[in-house]
């Protein structure tokens, strides 16, 4: 008897008020707008409502939004919330709607339902260096089945704030794109991939990669002294040679593309200096190398690849 009391007061608790959409086993993809309803199945003295999402099954919650206004307290009044998903990939993704009364609260919740990219960029992600005129293996996927009609290929050289087309109405059945580099120098390129259905447009976009003009030898000269880097780009070590006749003091300052010294190498007496990558990681750096008394210093680029 006491069980079947139990089981009654929970069950009345999620019967007051009826969470409508979603209801489970909807497939969202990060971007969308949802239009979450809910309805009042027994009337209360309403104060207001809040919203909390999850993506852990219900383990978790995040608040969506509170203190929601209430429209009326009347059994069926329906209410509607606009949604943004948000940017993440689930497969327990949940709605929680609670109503706030001057008494006890009820809540409803939602069975869990999916939010995954439709279409992927794989290749290229980010964290790339090209060199101008590079090919380029521009790959993407499903996440999920649709009905494409093509895609739309489009780069971006300032992190997505402007985009200009590579191709348009690319076949259903492509996956890939062979691109070429352009000649430009940037720390911000981004491609974006755009699938064009029938029905809702879909897209996906690449983290910053860089871009870099210089070829594959770097000389930078000043104070009619010279300096050569070779192998650049390289892999694992490269030589700097650079005039060094009195075999005077210098000082190598290496920094990524933030501009955050990221070595230091001291003493350099000689006119030749192997350099080892070591935990450098691959991408454009800059250094300095400058002499002890000032009288002179050298400024160049190179590629980790």
């Amino acid at each position: 008897m006491i069980i079947t009391v139990l089981l009654a007061i929970a069950f009345s608790t999620k019967a007051h008020v009826n969470l409508l959409n979603p209801s489970g086993g909807e497939i969202y993809n990060p971007g969308d707008t949802v239009e979450i309803q809910w309805q009042i199945a027994i009337s209360h003295a309403l104060q207001n409502w809040d919203l909390f999402f999850s993506e852990d099954g219900g383990s978790t919650w995040d608040t969506i939004q509170i203190d929601i206004p209430s429209t009326g307290n009347a059994v069926g009044t329906v209410v509607n919330y606009t949604w943004v998903v948000p940017d993440i990939i689930t497969s327990q993704a949940r709605i929680w709607v609670y109503m706030d009364n001057t008494g006890t609260d009820y809540d409803d919740e939602s069975p869990d339902f999916t939010i995954a990219a439709n279409v992927q960029i794989t290749n290229p992600i980010g964290g790339e260096t090209f060199i101008q005129n590079d090919i380029v293996n521009v790959q993407w996927e499903f996440d999920i089945g649709q009905s494409p009609l093509n895609f739309d290929l489009l780069f971006s050289e300032d992190g997505g704030v402007n985009w200009d087309t590579l191709q348009a109405n690319i076949p259903a059945g492509t996956l890939s794109y062979q691109w070429t580099v352009p000649a430009i120098a940037t720390t911000l390129g981004r491609i974006k991939i755009v699938l064009d259905n029938a029905g809702n447009d879909y897209e996906d976009m690449s983290g910053n990669f860089i871009i870099a003009t210089f070829p594959t030898g770097v000389n930078e000269k000043e104070n009619t002294l010279s300096l050569s880097i070779f192998p650049n780009p390289f892999t694992n070590n490269t030589t700097i040679f650079f005039d060094n006749p009195k075999n005077e003091k210098h000082t190598l300052i290496i920094q990524n593309v933030n501009g955050q010294i990221v070595r230091t190498v001291d003493n350099i007496t000689g006119s030749v200096l192997s350099l080892e990558r070591g935990k450098l990681s691959a991408g454009l750096y800059t250094y300095r190398l400058v002499q002890k008394n000032a009288k002179q210093m050298y400024n160049g680029k190179f590629i980790i690849r």
